[in-house]
């Protein structure tokens, strides 16, 4: 009798380690039928179950600019910076940071908890009750399991323009063009996240002509985009390499982001949606391009439909053709900005 329970438990600790898998990155900012998406200094709540007709059913507002906004189940997760009137040399931006909100009612979002941020916020990535919150200066790997009271049990020296999560490792892209040279460099850093609230580093790449503005990981190679999209070949992480890469002759860094979705890379800059054929890493091709004057920021993918965020408003595009994307909705901003871009400074 006394080894059937052995046997049992044994049996039953398997299983248990069987089922127990790793939780995955919380990407984007649409989730169901809502869409929460960045207006300054608001997240805007949007009713999405029409695409073609958007509608707006709440708000919640901060006390700077939105940088970042991550859904993430029932909780938003939003990087932002300061207010002028709250900046001191001394202290640093004191309400720039994290801000958790309840979305457990998406039409009454209710803000949480708080972490501040050491300089201007760049970027945040969270999986499974972790923030990895990057700014200017550094990454703060904030623990989020008490929503309302966030903690940051590490600080990582280095700032980032984009994280990223994939299996153990936090992949952290930086740099940017000079506006006098025209100059273009960055940084790829790969940190070890076994344990995620206490990563180590692994390595650092460095590369002429690399802007990297956001970055994205998907089967072994990182694709780190800026003026264009570089992919790099993360087989050996001792030895990073640049393996291909699909170049825009813009005059300075904008504001960019990519998503990867089976063969298909969306790489979003200022000008619009490029649809990249990366089946061959080593020679992207453009597949098709959604033009718009909306001055474009953020991206999410779902499915066949791409959510684009700008200056002035929501772009809802469908993406079933990538040859041919077409508008099928969007939600114009009550102040509308004049589409004209400007460059994204070097931190």
């Amino acid at each position: 009798m006394r080894r059937w329970t052995i046997f049992l438990w044994l049996l039953f600790l398997l299983v248990i380690a069987g089922c127990k898998q790793e939780a995955p990155m919380a990407i984007g900012f649409v989730q169901g039928e809502f869409a929460y998406i960045s207006d300054e200094n608001r997240v805007l709540v949007l009713n999405i179950a029409d695409e073609a007709r958007p509608e707006l059913v709440g708000s919640v507002t901060l006390p700077g600019e939105v940088v970042k906004v991550v859904v993430d189940g029932r909780f938003l997760y939003i990087a932002h910076t300061t207010s002028a009137l709250s900046w001191d040399t001394a202290t640093g931006p004191p309400d720039a940071g994290l801000q958790i909100v309840d979305i457990s009612q998406p039409a009454q979002p209710t803000r949480r908890g708080f972490f501040p941020a050491n300089a201007i916020p760049t970027d945040v990535a969270v999986r499974d009750n972790v923030a990895y919150l990057a700014d200017w200066d550094h990454i703060a790997v904030v623990d989020v399991r008490d929503k309302d009271n966030p903690t940051s049990p590490f600080l990582i020296t280095g700032g980032a323009n984009s994280v990223f999560v994939s299996g153990a490792r936090l992949y952290a892209s930086s740099g940017g063009c000079s506006f006098r040279t025209g100059y273009c460099g960055g940084e790829l850093h790969l940190y070890d996240v076994t344990n995620p609230l206490r990563p180590y580093p692994i390595t650092t790449m460095q590369a002429d002509q690399l802007p990297g503005h956001d970055v994205v990981v998907a089967n072994n190679v990182a694709f780190v985009a800026g003026k264009g999209l570089w992919m790099v070949d993360l087989q050996d992480e001792e030895a990073l390499l640049v393996d291909g890469r699909y170049a825009m002759d813009n005059e300075a860094l904008y504001p960019a982001r990519v998503v990867v979705q089976g063969e298909i890379a969306y790489n979003l800059n200022g000008d619009g949606l490029h649809l990249l054929d990366i089946s061959q890493p080593t020679t992207p091709m453009l597949l098709g391009k959604y033009s718009t004057d909306n001055y474009l920021h953020d991206l999410t993918i779902q499915g066949d439909t791409a959510y684009l965020v700008g200056w002035n408003g929501l772009e809802i595009v469908d993406i079933a053709d990538p040859a041919n994307p077409q508008q099928i909705g969007s939600y114009a901003f009550a102040n509308p900005i004049p589409s004209s871009p400007q460059p994204t400074p070097t931190p």
